[in-house]
């Protein structure tokens, strides 16, 4: 497989950029800010597109500066033809990239490969190629991926197995980390914590009974004290109705007796005559008459003067008296109406009394012993009977709300015993299911490690062979783990990449990633992008690492800084 050429109709800051590229090493040497790292990225776009979530993020970045059409060409060999691919990107959206594949002998269309161009070539995604066979400026560090385990050896029949081998591993993390029995995360876990919860609740099921117990025991003291209390309550009530009836019964009869006592009176008094006119006024009369006639039979007797005088006077006497004595029996009928009056009034008002009343059950009402009672005592006992009443209704009441919040209270706590005994068995089910799922998991690993040990020896080989070009010395000490961890022994110890410098650990990772190029690609090499990946060696790590490079059986597009 090699990059024959490259055409850039606008891309970042290049534009209208044509190379050509021969086997072996092409050096694109510019001073910085020419636009390396911007032919790099366009090289990569090429074969992978924008759409992987590591590459769209530049899609803006890379937008042509001064506008046109962005995108351009690369012819490459592959299987023994040329093809040249043609891809133009849209500024935002992946839904305006267009992708073409050509013959280059004939020009005509291509369906060999589709715009999944990188994947089909180099058999590894976006993520793999810029871990291997892509080199950029921040380091040569690398670290293996699914893809890269796959490839290794040319393992094609495997490769899908490899690729989802993360993916399978990281369900089942998932899953024990979501049902862990240890992490407070975990459902297990949650689980035994609602298993404790459930069975310390129904350890208070005991003191609830007996709670409930005593509850209903005074519930039904206080229903019995209350009953009694409402029939003495009712009794009481009872005695003060009485007791207001025979004290109005009472008062009936002496009412009775008073209007009995006033109408025989006025009967007694009816029956009596009046008084006549009076002996005074007939007395005047008499004289009056006495003397005209004495006056008369002075006239007779010729004695005029005297004798007008005495009969005008006795005319006068008996005028006054026969007044006296129509005044005198005006008054006496009217003595009479009025009395008459009276008696008939005080007949009527008893009549009409004894009607309204039985004076028989007015007299029982009246002698019974209720009738000498007082009604401010025993309104005084109801009261305190009422008062009484009252407390005992409301702590009722107050017993009641008690007694249905432990009734609840019993019911969930012997519930809870059940449902603990329900979710123990889930628990029970759940880490049996957790111990299978953390075993596959170990298998899984066992296998995956079993399957790099097969190719694990001829990387570490071909890691030690590169170290010790590039260093001249030391490949020895490079060590590989199952996981293709990579450690270099010093002082006796195995370190880690991360406690050499930078130029040490670029080494370490330029040599790791042409040794699984090696191991990736057995047949029909790749060639490398590198993007000035020397930045951090010293001057004569650099001058070796290009030694390396020109000992490398691929063709190489090196950026680096004139």
């Amino acid at each position: 497989m090699k990059l024959l050429s490259v055409h850039i109709e606008n891309f970042g800051k290049l534009h209208d950029f044509d190379r050509d590229f021969s086997g072996g090493i092409n050096s694109v040497t510019e001073e910085n800010g020419w636009g390396k790292t911007t032919l790099s990225v366009f090289l990569l776009v090429m074969f992978y597109g924008f759409d992987d979530k590591i590459t769209k993020k530049l899609r803006e970045k890379y937008a042509p500066w001064n506008g046109g059409i962005y995108g351009g060409s690369v012819i490459f060999e592959a299987g023994g033809k040329n093809y040249i691919a043609e891809r133009t990107f849209g500024h935002k959206k992946s839904l305006e990239d267009t992708f073409v594949l050509r013959d280059a002998e004939t020009n005509l269309v291509s369906d060999d490969f589709d715009e999944y161009l990188g994947d089909e070539l180099f058999k590894i995604n976006t993520e793999s190629f810029l871990k291997t066979v892509f080199i950029g400026r921040n380091g040569c560090v690398t670290e293996t991926t699914d893809d890269i385990n796959a490839k290794i050896g040319d393992l094609s029949m495997v490769e899908s197995d490899m690729r989802s081998y993360s993916e399978a591993q990281d369900r089942l993390n998932d899953y024990i980390n979501k049902n862990s029995d240890t992490r407070k995360t975990g459902r297990i876990y949650a689980l035994k914590e609602k298993v404790a919860e459930l069975k310390n609740k129904a350890r208070f099921a005991t003191g609830i009974g007996n709670e409930l117990a005593d509850c209903d025991s005074n519930l039904a003291k206080l229903s019995q004290e209350a009953a009694e209390l409402e029939a003495a309550k009712n009794e009481a009530i009872t005695l003060q109705t009485q007791i207001v009836r025979c004290k109005e019964a009472v008062l009936a009869s002496e009412k009775y007796k008073v209007l009995l006592s006033g109408a025989e009176a006025a009967r007694k008094q009816m029956e009596e005559p009046m008084p006549k006119s009076g002996v005074s006024g007939m007395a005047l009369i008499i004289m009056g008459l006495f003397v005209t006639a004495g006056g008369i039979i002075l006239i007779i007797a010729d004695e005029l003067f005297p004798d007008i005088l005495a009969v005008a006077a006795g005319v006068l006497i008996t005028a006054t008296g026969m007044m006296a004595a129509f005044r005198r029996e005006k008054r006496r009928a009217e003595r009479e109406k009025k009395r008459n009056e009276i008696c008939e009034t005080a007949e009527r008002e008893f009549r009409e009394y004894e009607r309204t009343i039985n004076i028989s059950e007015v007299n029982k009402l009246a002698s019974m012993p209720e009738a000498t009672l007082s009604l401010k005592d025993t309104d005084k006992k109801r009261a305190e009977t009422s008062d009484r009443l009252d407390r005992v209704t409301k702590e009722l009441q107050r017993l009641d709300t008690r007694r249905e919040f432990l009734t609840e209270e019993l019911a969930s706590a012997e519930m809870a015993e059940s449902r603990a005994f329900e979710i123990t068995h889930k628990i029970e089910e759940g880490i049996e299911m957790l111990e299978r799922v953390r075993k596959t998991s170990e298998f899984l690993e066992e296998a995956k490690t079993g399957f790099a040990l097969r190719y694990l020896e001829p990387l570490k080989k071909s890691l030690c062979e590169y170290y010790d070009l590039l260093k001249g010395k030391g490949g020895s000490k490079c060590r590989l783990d199952a996981n293709l961890v990579l450690t270099l022994e010093e002082g006796g110890k195995q370190r880690s990449e991360e406690s050499f410098s930078d130029g040490i650990r670029d080494a370490l990772g330029l040599c790791m990633r042409f040794a699984l190029i090696d191991a990736m690609y057995p047949g029909e090499l790749p060639f490398v992008i590198m993007d000035d990946p020397f930045i951090r060696f010293d001057s004569e790590t650099a001058e070796a690492a290009m030694k390396l490079l020109k000992h490398v059986p691929y063709q190489i597009i090196l950026m680096q800084k004139k």
